[in-house]
């Protein structure tokens, strides 16, 4: 099983008197240490050569194929070094963390639990044993362990730390906010402890105290973009919109967000520069959501004298057409016409002072290109009764599962508050799974036949404004889709999560970025059921209101 293969560092290649197996096993243990993998492999290698069992080697040889990105590789070594040494801790460890690599979840904790029933202190195995555990969604089993972790050393950081993450995720807030203080006590320093505190601060509606501790940790970590980034939302969540701008251009310093930052040889436009006969791009960034929202400002952009172009996603470019203040619609990909600067569209608030008062654009400002009206009237049809579309599912983002579960209405619950109205209904549903959740079960869903389902025909934004129309009310999760309704100037309700975006600000039914726009919010029970129940009875007041008026 092991290689022959020479390595850039090769010691004499003569056969070696056994005395030597010493010798080479430290050699191999020293390059081991400062990263040399291919060396220190060599060396391990060449302690095989002249003993064949040498458990201690072939353990080695697994870590450097772990630390190689080789974790099969590394779980055969270990697997042959158990086989041969007494009961070692350490081999089921990385054995476990092997497993991890190869996602084989539920056999990393049998190499954790084994790892923990020779040494039952082991900490580093309790932690990582409950991270496991919650990746496989049992966060009460991540708890016990970060619990006996703890037990173990008190002063874990990571123990404390992961506890509290593994509390949020039960929506145990209080317990999480002692968990994260705990570890900010044993290390001042600690950068994720304030934001994770900050964020379970949020959940109990402590948002000042939040903020307080975004500060705490800026002011030790002031070149941190992950805690402008938070400092932002808590910000712009409570609306102190002019200091929320301004952390919130710190986002192209966050990871998460660097991949949508351009790069052009033309300058960015800072909003102080004049614009008078110039050309500005402004680009699309982030969700379509944020660009219906944020597209409202090429109107003030060419107020100032410019040229607008607007770079957007094909399924938005035919329904920007008709924008006031934008000379050309650009498609992202295709070849960009001269400008002379560019702007994201999601700075532009900040280049305009914006604050809760004075969000531009109150007046609709998107309509459905008159093409796609005429076509959609055809589709639809003739009815008497109240239209209203429905989105229940914001779609699915791999890697936010926690918004996900919060954002998404399970359709049954939709159908179960609603199907019974005196209502015609239209899905607005774009995006998996919801979509095909929908299609073809309409009326195992709504049995009374009320449920019209053309998302399948709807090929893009354009198509979904046209439709949106010709309905009298749009009710929505927070997606895109609510945004083109709330554009459009369309009575439109939102079904807010209670972790609410920082857009919809923190209480209220109204919002200052559209007025027609109407926010049924969550309590902290984080239940859907109440929800649905407010918007099935303020819908049965609005069909009766309407039918008096036809009598």
């Amino acid at each position: 099983m092991y290689s022959q293969t020479i390595a850039a560092v090769q010691p004499d290649p003569a056969p070696q008197p056994a005395s030597d197996i010493d010798v080479f096993f430290q050699q191999a243990i020293g390059l081991h240490k400062i990263g040399q993998w291919e060396a220190a492999k060599y060396f391990y290698e060449q302690v095989l050569v002249l003993q064949g069992q040498h458990f201690e080697a072939m353990h080695m040889l697994g870590l450097v194929a772990l630390q190689t990105q080789s974790p099969e590789v590394g779980v055969e070594w270990i697997d042959q070094a158990l086989a041969l040494s007494p009961p070692n801790a350490g081999m089921h460890f990385h054995r476990a963390l092997a497993l991890e690599k190869l996602l084989r979840l539920d056999e990393a904790i049998r190499s954790y639990d084994r790892a923990i029933a020779i040494r039952p202190a082991y900490v580093q195995a309790l932690v990582n044993r409950a991270a496991v555990w919650k990746q496989l969604g049992r966060t009460d089993l991540a708890v016990a362990s970060l619990q006996q972790a703890i037990k173990a050393d008190d002063s874990c950081v990571p123990a404390y730390l992961n506890l509290g993450n593994a509390q949020t995720a039960l929506k145990q807030w209080e317990l999480s906010t002692a968990s994260y203080r705990r570890a900010m006590d044993l290390d001042p320093g600690a950068e994720m402890a304030p934001i994770y505190l900050a964020k379970a601060l949020r959940m109990l509606g402590r948002i000042p105290e939040a903020i307080a501790s975004c500060e705490a940790a800026l002011a030790r970590h002031p070149a941190s973009a992950l805690v402008h980034w938070n400092l932002a939302h808590l910000l712009l969540l409570s609306g102190q919109w002019e200091r929320g701008w301004t952390h919130y251009e710190w986002r192209w310093k966050y990871a998460e967000n660097a991949r949508y930052q351009r790069a052009f040889a033309q300058p960015l436009w800072d909003g102080v520069q004049t614009l008078e006969g110039k050309t500005l791009l402004l680009h699309h960034e982030q969700g379509l959501g944020d660009t219906i929202q944020f597209c409202r400002y090429a109107l003030l952009c060419s107020q100032r004298g410019a040229r607008v172009l607007l770079e957007v996603p094909k399924s938005l470019h035919g329904l920007m057409q008709g924008l006031q203040g934008v000379s050309q619609v650009v498609t992202r990909g295709e070849a960009l016409p001269d400008f002379d600067y560019h702007c994201p569209l999601m700075s532009l608030p900040r280049l305009f002072s914006t604050t809760a008062q004075n969000p531009p654009g109150a007046q609709a400002y998107l309509q459905a290109p008159e093409d796609k009206k005429r076509v959609w009237q055809e589709r639809l049809g003739m009815t008497d009764k109240f239209k209203v579309g429905v989105v229940w599912s914001g779609g699915v983002r791999a890697a936010q599962a926690e918004l996900n579960e919060a954002r998404n209405i399970p359709l049954a619950m939709v159908a179960r508050a609603l199907s019974g109205l005196d209502i015609a209904f239209y899905s607005l549903q774009k995006g998996e799974p919801a979509e095909s959740e929908i299609s073809g079960q309409e009326h195992t869903y709504w049995p009374g036949g009320n449920f019209h389902n053309f998302a399948s025909e709807m090929q893009d934004f354009g198509d979904t404004a046209a439709v949106i129309g010709h309905m009298d009310l749009v009710i929505s999760v927070d997606t895109s889709t609510l945004h083109l309704a709330a554009a459009m100037g369309k009575p439109t309700w939102l079904l807010n999560k209670y972790d609410t975006c920082w857009r919809w600000l923190l209480d209220g039914n109204t919002s200052p970025w559209y007025p027609t726009l109407k926010i049924y919010r969550q309590d902290a029970k984080m239940d859907w059921k109440p929800v649905l129940e407010r918007v099935a009875a303020d819908l049965v007041g609005i069909t009766h209101s309407v039918d008096k008026k036809r009598i």
